[in-house]
């Protein structure tokens, strides 16, 4: 009874250690592959369905492809459009030579062939008969006139009631204009007159007459006097002065 014991643990104490032991891991064969690389096939298998549904999506291509050539068809359409504008535009050449050849008789009313005949017949603009002291001393001014600033009446700028006012001296006690400031305006001085030879004449060189009758022009020399006719003369008695006035060969300097 004792021998079959001692066999008894001998055996279990084999068993033990075949139990702790670890399991050694099967070796890879071709013949015995292992079962979890079994998935891999599948999704090998199921790349070609991708790679089939691929030349679907290449097949569905060549449709836009196909549906390009119709807008090239339509564009032939607006080339023939074209022409017909194009047809359009001698309609509209044919109706500019009727305008130009069917042009309306203009009616020429008679008080305008009167004013045509009239600027016809009015003689060229007298000029003055004048030596070359006076032509010099006229130039002269007409040069410092142009240099010569504009005389305003103190701070015109400010009140909207002087901007329409001539020129008035400054007469402040603290007047900067007065006092000839750099800042302020010019004031009028003697250093700003022409020659005493050409003063008071028109620009043309002559010298003005005041006019209201035909009467007044009995005294005036035409080479060196012209005349200005009033403002508040009427125009019946205006057109018989300047009547006159072409008569002796006087210039009037208002003409109508």
């Amino acid at each position: 009874m004792a021998e079959e014991h001692s066999t008894d643990n001998k055996v279990t104490k084999a068993e033990a250690k075949a139990r702790t032991e670890p399991k050694p891991k099967p070796e890879k064969t071709a013949d015995h592959p292992a079962p979890k690389h079994e998935a891999k096939p599948k999704a090998a298998e199921a790349k070609p369905k991708a790679a089939e549904t691929k030349p679907k999506a290449a097949e569905a291509k060549p449709k836009p492809a196909e549906a390009k050539p119709k807008p090239a068809e339509a564009k032939p359409k607006a080339a023939e459009a074209k022409p017909k504008a194009a047809e359009a535009k001698p309609k509209a050449a044919e109706a500019k030579p009727k305008e130009e050849g069917e042009k309306e008789p203009v009616e020429i009313v008679e008080g305008e062939i009167e004013k045509e005949e009239a600027e016809k017949k009015r003689a060229p603009r007298i000029k003055p008969e004048l030596d070359q002291d006076l032509k010099w001393a006229i130039k002269v001014r007409k040069e410092r006139k142009a240099k010569e600033p504009e005389f305003r009446r103190q701070e015109w700028f400010r009140y909207k009631r002087l901007q329409k006012t001539g020129y008035r001296k400054p007469r402040g006690m603290h007047s900067k204009m007065r006092m000839h400031w750099k800042y302020r305006p010019s004031v009028v001085r003697i250093g700003f007159r022409g020659p005493a030879s050409a003063r008071g004449l028109h620009s043309s060189g002559f010298k003005e007459i005041l006019v209201h009758n035909e009467s007044a022009l009995t005294g005036i020399d035409p080479k060196t006097q012209a005349i200005r006719i009033g403002h508040s003369v009427g125009g019946r008695k205006r057109q018989k002065i300047q009547e006159k006035a072409d008569e002796l060969g006087i210039r009037v300097l208002n003409r109508w």
